[in-house]
């Protein structure tokens, strides 16, 4: 949204995911949900316990998502 509160006019281009503003930015679409998945899994066979906390964080519900999903 722009400063007024109001959303820029459409420019006909696709319609880009909501941007993640959490901590850990959560996957807005099937690739990236694919990455962080594939990142999890790897963390989880190298005994990465950081890495699997983000991952797991990082899979966990988006406001983001959320907000796309309702429109």
């Amino acid at each position: 949204m722009g400063r007024s509160g109001q959303r820029p006019a459409p420019t006909g281009e696709p319609q880009q995911p909501e941007a993640c503003h959490c901590l850990f930015a959560h996957p807005q679409n099937d690739s990236q949900r694919q990455e962080v998945a594939a990142a999890l899994r790897a963390a989880r066979q190298a005994g990465d316990a950081v890495g699997t906390l983000v991952g797991l964080a990082q899979l966990g519900p988006c406001p983001a998502r959320a907000a796309k999903e309702a429109r």
